[in-house]
């Protein structure tokens, strides 16, 4: 909330369009008008991945309601989850209300759990029929749980080929169970002592984040609890299941972007008091607004020094522009020195460079961005991003519909190696051009459209204002700044608060050392490390300048 005297605030960004909000709260939906089964909005497949969106519940009796087409899978079991997000309304028992509908007939399949102050709750393993298109209807469980949410989606084939058994012994990490990527698990516990271990190899695409579900199939009387390991089953990646739904309900967990930096990993299933049948369902999430396609799981040998290479193809069907395409690549190989990686949309003959002989060590395991940090040797990293060796540009703007091409060049003799996987992630034009935040707030900077930022051509720091003139009267008890600038180098651009009346400055963003090209984010104190680069505006970030603090301005009378 803010509440401010009459006064003018300006925003500084010196270094080609923004927009200023000064905010007491924000909102995220992206769908409406979704209000019923009729207006029903589609989430976007993608080729390999599962999804997740966000959005927010703006009112007492606003509700969201979301579907997806899963394509060629048949009889499933559908898993869904909320977590709700900082900066709503949040009551004493905050918890968002989902709902599986049949989108055929409009049946209510499943709910979740009222289970009150816990932030991620939903529903697991859902027995969907061929045909039916999952529909989530999200609501609010009470007037006062209010605010922006995220919306997991995981899919799976109830097929018997696609479930793996608990099979004794797996007491350790040793013993564990393997669980191919795209399968679900099917176990039991028999009490307080025995404990299930699951071996999951691999877990391609690079860049997303990994979910895991556990339907609770006890009968309300055990309280399972999964934890993920590294490989050895030494290193627990977080102390416990971070939101417990308690005795007898399904729980749910998400590593965000990069948290797991290993190629292989385990999980444990354990109870806390009680007995009973599980079910775990494991998936890696992308947003809607991407698309990912990646060749099979079948790994291609590297031919030592021969500068033919190793080549792997993707083919596109989809006819539309994009601007932003990423890379994500996993060699197995005993020196990457030795390696040249190029990308070649064949169609078009456009081609770039990803890597070259760069770094020292064993397997590349990473995602070329351009809005990633500079490459560090050696590259272990699951799921980290990292610039590539050319611009992306020759790709920009153009069609991404035909045959792409990753070439492996060894060119030097002695180690030997495969590709394993490699997959391309772009957002449509349409889709990223549109600023992804609606804001609330009656203090908005006064402007019929983009402002264009004035370039410093070398005559040292150039500055591009404006200015709200706020009349409440009042002092601030909290302030939040939302900024969407764009421009050809985040990092020559910098954002900072001014108030004029008072003098009193404080910075909010130095884009040093981002190579992205747009900066969308909420400025708030109580917000998370701002990320490179910093374009997610549902999750609010900090000030990155050392010592900036938008708390300076509160309890002030301006």
């Amino acid at each position: 909330m803010i509440t401010i005297t009459s006064s003018p605030v300006r925003l500084s960004l010196f270094t080609t369009a923004f927009l200023l909000f000064l905010s007491s709260g924000y909102s995220g939906d992206l769908w409406e008008p979704n209000d019923s089964l009729a207006q029903s909005q589609e989430l976007k497949n993608q080729t390999i991945n599962d999804i997740h969106t966000f959005s927010s519940i703006d009112s007492a009796t606003d509700e969201d309601w979301l579907h997806l087409s899963p394509g060629g899978i048949t009889d499933k079991w559908v898993s869904a989850w909320i977590e709700d997000l900082p900066g709503g309304q949040e009551g004493a028992d905050f918890d968002t209300k989902l709902e599986l509908i049949n989108g055929s007939t409009g049946a209510k399949v499943d709910e979740n759990d009222d289970i009150g102050s816990i932030r991620q709750s939903g529903l697991a393993g859902s027995s969907f029929p061929q045909g039916a298109s999952p529909t989530f209807r999200v609501l609010p469980f009470a007037a006062d749980d209010l605010g922006p949410y995220r919306l997991y989606t995981l899919i799976r084939s109830s097929d018997p080929s696609f479930v793996t058994q608990d099979l004794e012994p797996n007491d350790n990490a040793v013993q564990a169970n393997s669980l191919p990527n795209g399968n679900n698990f099917f176990g039991t516990l028999s009490g307080a002592n025995d404990e299930d271990w699951i071996n999951i190899a691999n877990p391609f695409p690079l860049g997303s984040e990994f979910g895991v579900a556990v339907k609770n199939e006890s009968s309300g009387v055990a309280d399972f609890v999964v934890e993920v390991f590294d490989s050895t089953g030494t290193q627990k990646f977080l102390p416990r299941l971070n939101h417990d739904g308690g005795t007898g309900a399904d729980d749910f967990l998400v590593f965000p972007l990069g948290t797991i930096n290993v190629m292989n990993y385990r999980i444990r299933i354990t109870s806390r008091s009680g007995s009973g049948n599980y079910r775990v369902f494991t998936g890696f999430f992308t947003p809607t607004d991407r698309e990912f396609h990646c060749t099979p799981l079948s790994p291609v040998q590297i031919p030592d020094n021969d500068p033919g290479g190793a080549d792997r193809i993707i083919t596109v069907n989809e006819n539309i522009q994009v601007d932003n395409l990423n890379v994500l690549v996993g060699i197995e190989h005993q020196n990457i020195v030795d390696l040249r990686l190029e990308l070649t949309h064949i169609d078009s003959g456009n081609t770039s460079v990803l890597y070259d002989r760069d770094c020292f060590g064993p397997d590349l395991a990473v995602t070329f961005d351009e809005s990633g940090r500079g490459l560090i040797c050696p590259q272990h990293l699951v799921g980290d991003r990292f610039v590539p060796s050319d611009s992306f540009n020759p790709f920009l703007g153009k069609s991404v519909q035909g045959d792409w091409r990753l070439r492996v060049v060894d060119q030097t003799s002695g180690d030997t190696g495969e590709v394993d996987v490699w997959c391309l992630e772009f957002e449509e034009a349409s889709q990223i051009s549109a600023a992804p935040f609606n804001c609330n707030s009656p203090y908005t900077g006064p402007m019929s459209g983009p402002i264009q930022i004035k370039d410093s051509t070398g005559q040292g720091v150039a500055f591009t204002e404006d200015t709200i003139v706020i009349s409440d009267q009042g002092t601030i008890a909290d302030m939040n700044v939302f900024v969407d600038v764009t421009h050809d180098s985040i990092a020559q651009v910098g954002l900072s608060l001014t108030n004029l009346e008072s003098g009193l400055s404080v910075p909010l963003y130095a884009g040093t050392g981002c190579n992205g090209k747009r900066v969308s984010a909420v400025f708030d104190d109580e917000g998370a490390a701002a990320p490179c680069p910093a374009i997610d505006p549902m999750t609010p970030i900090l000030p990155n300048a050392q010592g900036a603090s938008l708390d300076t301005f509160e309890n002030r009378q301006l």
